[in-house]
């Protein structure tokens, strides 16, 4: 027989042993299931790869391939030019189209402001642009041997980037020699001497469009914006009276006025504190109110 000792020491290797099968069967588990788990990501990663690979030839099949384009917005820029920078064809997919494409084409062209694409599946597609209007022009610096060569002008957009050059055209408002430099570029913001500010000449421009108004020329004297509304008759003030009035409409009511009574020569004369006047005489005879 055993003694006591024997067996408690007999009991113990066998609880050992015990512990070690649990823990080679625990392994065992343990690889199983990480095998599993891998079959199953392989069949997860290859059920995905076959459905994109499904699914990118779906979406370049003929189904969605550009069959209508609707262009808005656009009178200089075309509709032909703007499809034809983007690779716009037969065989284009609107799926792939981005707004990149587009913008890549045009990245020289001053005339393009913003565009937008919308996409309407499975074939149509619309292209929104916006474009700079040109409503200044500035004359063109000459010389002795440009005399009798045909008047330039540089066109500027409502923004201040001056557009390109051009004939002259009778429905753009000119802007005076002598407040403008010599050296304009295309492409580039309006050049302009000390005696106004880019701002200043904006908010000219943008309160003849809100108050319903057009000036021929416009130009400064002594600091005061003289602003033709035509060969003979004339604005003058300064440059925030006369956007002030435009704006509120209250030079247009003063225009009609004189128009119905057909006083279309001599000066308007406003100052800062909405004070205005009619005169017959030029504006070079008459002062401003302060």
């Amino acid at each position: 027989m055993l003694d006591d000792y024997t067996r408690e020491e007999y009991n113990d290797n066998e609880a050992e042993a015990y512990e070690k099968i649990l823990e080679i069967q625990k392994k065992i588990r343990l690889r199983k299931a990480r095998a599993k788990r891998r079959r199953k990501i392989s069949l997860a990663v290859l059920l995905t790869f076959v459905l994109a690979v499904g699914v990118f030839f779906f979406l370049r099949s003929s189904k969605f391939y550009v069959k209508t384009v609707n262009f808005k917005g656009g009178s200089v820029i075309k509709k032909a030019d703007i499809c034809r920078a983007a690779g716009i064809t037969e065989g284009t997919s609107l799926v792939f189209l981005k707004k990149e494409d587009f913008l890549s084409g045009f990245k020289n062209d001053v005339y393009l402001k913003s565009i937008e694409i919308i996409k309407k599946y499975p074939d149509e597609l619309t292209i929104k642009i916006k474009e700079r209007e040109p409503i200044l022009a500035l004359p063109e610096k000459t010389n002795s041997n440009s005399l009798r060569r045909k008047k330039k002008y540089y066109l500027m957009a409502e923004d201040g980037v001056i557009l390109e050059k051009s004939s002259p055209r009778k429905n753009f408002t000119e802007i005076s020699k002598s407040l403008i430099n010599d050296d304009q570029k295309v492409g580039r913001y309006i050049g302009l001497k000390d005696k106004i500010e880019r701002k200043e000449l904006l908010d000219i421009l943008s309160s003849m469009k809100i108050g319903n108004i057009f000036y021929k020329k416009i130009d400064l004297d002594k600091g005061n914006l003289i602003a033709y509304v035509n060969d003979k008759l004339v604005i003058k003030g300064e440059i925030k009276a006369v956007v002030k009035a435009a704006k509120s409409k209250k030079l247009s009511k003063i225009l009609f006025d004189l128009y119905k009574k057909k006083k279309m020569e001599g000066t308007i004369i406003l100052s800062d504190n909405e004070y205005s006047v009619y005169s017959p005489q030029t504006y070079k005879e008459v002062k401003v109110k302060e």
